[in-house]
């Protein structure tokens, strides 16, 4: 591949995760990187798929997964989605500096963005501040906080399936 081809590969990743960042405030600002064992972009309809030990990076923010799917906008390049897969998906973010970070896992994770919505499938877990929850599917916005848990009983008729968990540690008064 010429320097050329991968500068500008590198440029469409970089601009298309750009759009992704929710984190801290101030993170929107820092570089995101990327790694994959192979990278494919599609300009022209705004799909990127990245395979292979898949690692993206912006600030606090961490996605770390087998498989990873955006759909940009090919007119604005903004990020309109976002589905990863893997053994298990790792989605790490800090919401706001005075917020304890927030650690997603599942098979599959999707991130709808202009929603700031996190959905979780298969063996989805949310971890924050010693709070829990797991289910077979979990929603998350990451900007209300509200979640919706769905264990495998709800989602299925099977009557000797798992139930969707939780554990809230007590509030803290100063």
């Amino acid at each position: 591949m010429t320097r050329l081809k991968r500068f500008l590969s590198m440029t469409l990743i970089t601009t298309s995760l750009v759009s992704l960042a929710f984190a801290v405030p101030e993170d929107r600002d820092k570089p995101i990187t990327g790694r994959a064992n192979s990278t494919s972009i599609d300009a022209n309809s705004g799909k990127t798929v990245l395979v292979g030990k898949v690692v993206i990076r912006q600030g606090l923010l961490t996605i770390q997964a087998d498989k990873v799917t955006m759909q940009n906008d090919p007119q604005t390049n903004e990020t309109q989605f976002l589905v990863a897969e893997g053994n298990p998906v790792i989605f790490t973010d800090t919401p706001t500096l005075d917020k304890p970070s927030v650690r997603v896992t599942g098979q599959q994770i999707e991130f709808l963005v202009s929603k700031d919505l996190v959905i979780t499938n298969g063996d989805a877990q949310i971890t924050s501040d010693n709070n829990q929850a797991s289910g077979e599917r979990i929603e998350y916005n990451l900007v209300t906080e509200f979640m919706t848990i769905e264990g495998e009983c709800a989602l299925s008729d099977n009557e000797s399936c798992e139930q969707a968990e939780f554990i809230l540690q007590p509030g803290k008064n100063d």
